[in-house]
């Protein structure tokens, strides 16, 4: 995992996520895929973070695929005005209305693929949030290979 602005993050349950690799340099080659973890205070802070707006909008323009799982979709919505941009998402119901009220085509699937723009609802969806994150980088194939050992359900 790299981070490209912060040196951790604290979610909303008190999950820290700890980077392999950190790169503070805004010129770094973008990877395939930027991801937004939910929670509220974490959303916020991307929401209010310029330096998040300006990976998000460079993302955009480079055909970058960009994924927000629960409260996190706020946050592209404030991207996506300064940059002009949209797409159909879902997001957590608590952001829900800010989304619609912001012009944003509003999906209630529990994972919503939109050109390079892929969001989730929340906690409950994260895993198939996780696989669908999988498959379009990796492809079908790799995507049953890590689900299989999981046992999940015959439907997420």
């Amino acid at each position: 995992m790299v981070i490209l602005f912060f040196n951790r993050f604290v979610l909303s349950r008190g999950v820290k996520i700890v980077p392999d690799v950190q790169s503070l340099d805004p010129e770094a080659q973008l990877p395939d895929l930027i991801v937004l973890p939910g929670g509220a205070p974490g959303a916020k802070t991307f929401e209010e973070s310029d330096a998040v707006a300006r990976l998000i909008d460079r993302a955009r323009k480079e055909g970058v695929y960009i994924g927000a799982i629960c409260a996190a979709t706020k946050a592209l919505v404030r991207f996506g005005a300064e940059g002009g941009w949209k797409a159909r998402v879902t997001s957590h119901p608590s952001v829900q209305e800010a989304v619609v009220k912001a012009g944003w085509e509003y999906a209630q699937d529990k994972v919503v693929l939109d050109g390079k723009v892929i969001t989730s609802r929340g906690p409950g969806t994260s895993l198939l949030f996780a696989l669908t994150l999988v498959e379009t980088l990796c492809g079908r194939e790799r995507r049953e290979e890590v689900e299989a050992p999981m046992i999940t359900a015959s439907e997420l």
